[in-house]
C-alpha cells in the first residue's frame, strides 16, 4: 500500500511540473513547489519507516504543515503573476480598441470630407452639362474652377499631409468656398475685403466649408453672411444665417465629437475637425454668444507678418464677386 501511495505521489508530482510549465512560473516559484513536495515526501517516508519518538512525532506534524505552505506561497505567488499578466493583456486589448475607435473617427471625417466635396463637384457638373442653360463664358470658368479645387481635395484627402500654414489671400480662399456654395443654388453675401492670413489652404478651405454646409443644413433658405474684419495681427471670418440659432442644449458640446441633439440632421463632426484644422494653424473657430437672430461662427488666423510673401494663388479675375446672389441658375 505503500508503495502504491508513493507511484501516485509521484505522478501527482510529474503532473504538477507538467502544470507549472504551462503556468511560466519564476525561479522562486519553482522552488518553493519543489520545496513543497520534498516536505510532503519526507512526511510520507518518515511515516512509512514508522519514526518513533518526539522527533519523529514532530516531523510527521511539521513536515506537511511546511509542505501546505510552500505550495500554497507557490500558488499565491503564480496568482498575482496570472493576475499581472491578465492586466496586461486587458490594457493591451483597451489600446487596440482605442486604435480601431481612432481609425474609425478617421474614417467618418473623411468620409464627411468627401460627401462635401462631392456635392460641390456634382452641382458645378449638372450646371455645365445642362443644355437648357446658356451660361456665359466666365461663369463656366468659375464653374471648373470649382470642380478643379473641390477634385484637389479629394485628391489631398488621400494622403494628407502635415499642417503647412504660410501667407494666404483671404479672398482667393473665399470666393472658390462661395462660388462651390452659389453653384448648388444657395444665397451666400460676401463682399472682398483684400485680407491676407496665416493658414494651411486647404485646412481653412474645408473649415469654411464646414461652416457654410452647417448654415444651409440647420437653416434651410435663409441668406448666409459673410464678414471680414481685421486688424495688424488677427483677422476675423464671420459666418452668419438668420435661422432658428444654436438649441441651447446642445452649446456646451457644440464642438465635441458627435455633439449634436437627435433631431439634428448632421453628424456632430463637422465642426470638431475644422476646431482641430484652426487650432494646427494657430487659429480659432468658436461660436460667437449672444446673437439676436440665427447662429454666428468666427474664425479668427493671425495675419502674415511684414517679410512675408502670399502664397502663390489663382489669378483674382476669375473671382465671383461680392454682394447677393442669388443662385447659380438665376445668374446664368
Amino acid at each position: 500500500v505503500s508503495g502504491v501511495g508513493l507511484a501516485v505521489l509521484a505522478a501527482l508530482v510529474v503532473v504538477l511540473a507538467r502544470s507549472l510549465d504551462g503556468l511560466h512560473p519564476d525561479m522562486w516559484s519553482r522552488l518553493r513547489v519543489a520545496a513543497g513536495v520534498l516536505a510532503l515526501l519526507a512526511s510520507h517516508a518518515t511515516g512509512i519507516l514508522g519514526s518513533l519518538g518526539v522527533g519523529g512525532e514532530a516531523l510527521l506534524v511539521g513536515l506537511p504543515l511546511v509542505g501546505v505552505v510552500l505550495l500554497t506561497a507557490a500558488a499565491v505567488r503564480m496568482m498575482q503573476r496570472l493576475g499581472a499578466d491578465g492586466a496586461v493583456a486587458v490594457t493591451a486589448l483597451q489600446e487596440h480598441v482605442r486604435e480601431v475607435e481612432h481609425r474609425n473617427r478617421l474614417d467618418r471625417e473623411r468620409l464627411h470630407e468627401l460627401n462635401a466635396s462631392i456635392a460641390g463637384i456634382a452641382s458645378a457638373s449638372r450646371l455645365i452639362h445642362d443644355q437648357r442653360i446658356a451660361i456665359p463664358e466666365e461663369r463656366l470658368v468659375q464653374l471648373r474652377r470649382v470642380m478643379e479645387s473641390e477634385l484637389t481635395r479629394l485628391e489631398r484627402m488621400s494622403h494628407r499631409d502635415a499642417c503647412e500654414p504660410r501667407p494666404l489671400d483671404l479672398d482667393d480662399v473665399l470666393a472658390a468656398a462661395v462660388l462651390a456654395q452659389r453653384v448648388q443654388g444657395r444665397t451666400v453675401e460676401w463682399s472682398p475685403s483684400s485680407a491676407s492670413v496665416v493658414c494651411d489652404r486647404e485646412y481653412l478651405a474645408e473649415a469654411l466649408t464646414t461652416m457654410l454646409n452647417n448654415a444651409a443644413r440647420h437653416a434651410p433658405g435663409s441668406p448666409v453672411r459673410i464678414s471680414v474684419a481685421h486688424d495688424q495681427e488677427r483677422v476675423s471670418i464671420r459666418v452668419s444665417d438668420f435661422g432658428r440659432g444654436v438649441d441651447p442644449e446642445v452649446r456646451e458640446r457644440l464642438f465635441s465629437w458627435g455633439g449634436r441633439v437627435e433631431s439634428s440632421p448632421g453628424l456632430g463632426i463637422g465642426l470638431n475637425v475644422a476646431r482641430r484644422l484652426m487650432e494646427d494653424c494657430g487659429g480659432t473657430l468658436s461660436l460667437v454668444p449672444d446673437t439676436v437672430v440665427g447662429a454666428t461662427f468666427e474664425i479668427t488666423l493671425p495675419t502674415p507678418a511684414h517679410d512675408q510673401h502670399l502664397d502663390d494663388s489663382p489669378s483674382g479675375d476669375d473671382k465671383p464677386e461680392g454682394g447677393v446672389y442669388v443662385s447659380a441658375t438665376a445668374s446664368a
